[in-house]
């Protein structure tokens, strides 16, 4: 385990709706805000939990934590994760996903581990790595007529976010939702960030 003295603070952002549909990807294990905030205390790291309540601004409030010298956490689906990330592009500060959401596809896209536990400890021992945007899952890709994924992550991708941890670089995940803006629209887009939790 790195050396937790030299870590950065962290916002913790818990999403509470998320995870919580019937046949969620977690929704049997899904870990409330204040389990999350004890399992990374319990690791060593300093952490401040902000549990996402009405109209919470998710980006604005991943900004605020990185201009303020925090890394960020977000315990929550895609609606909760993307925001966050687009959010830290510009910032220095690391994006750690507990991949809580109905889908994840954002974390999947990333190779983090869709386990609560699992993404926990990975956050705990501090390992991240960037993803090459040209190389990465887009999220929300497009399906081929027989179901599977139109970009599918390649294997140099996995690997490459598998040897490095489940940290996002913020700069990936604006391009991948550049990518997805520009894709045909669906009916889904209407919902809000919380409904697709």
């Amino acid at each position: 385990m790195p050396d937790q003295g030299q870590r950065r603070p962290i916002l913790l952002i818990a999403n509470p709706e998320a995870g919580r549909k019937p046949g969620g990807v977690n929704a049997d294990q899904v870990l409330t805000a204040e389990q999350l905030l004890e399992r990374l205390r319990g690791g060593g790291l300093a952490v401040e939990l902000h549990e996402l309540a009405g109209d919470d601004d998710v980006g604005a409030l991943a900004k605020a934590a990185a201009a303020d010298g925090r890394d960020v956490v977000v315990a929550g689906g895609d609606g909760t994760v993307g925001p966050a990330a687009v959010g830290l592009i510009g910032t220095t500060a690391t994006l750690g996903i507990v991949p809580l959401g109905t889908f994840n596809n954002i974390a999947r896209g990333a190779g983090v581990p869709v386990g609560s536990g699992d993404a926990l400890e990975v956050v705990v021992r501090g390992r991240s790595a960037a993803i090459d945007a040209g190389s990465a899952w887009h999220v929300g890709a497009a399906d081929t007529s027989d179901g599977a994924a139109s970009n599918p992550p390649s294997d140099a991708a996995i690997r490459a976010v598998a040897e490095g941890g489940s940290a996002i670089d913020p700069k990936v995940v604006e391009t991948l939702l550049a990518a997805k803006a520009r894709a045909e629209p669906s009916p889904l887009d209407e919902l809000t960030p919380r409904e697709r939790d």
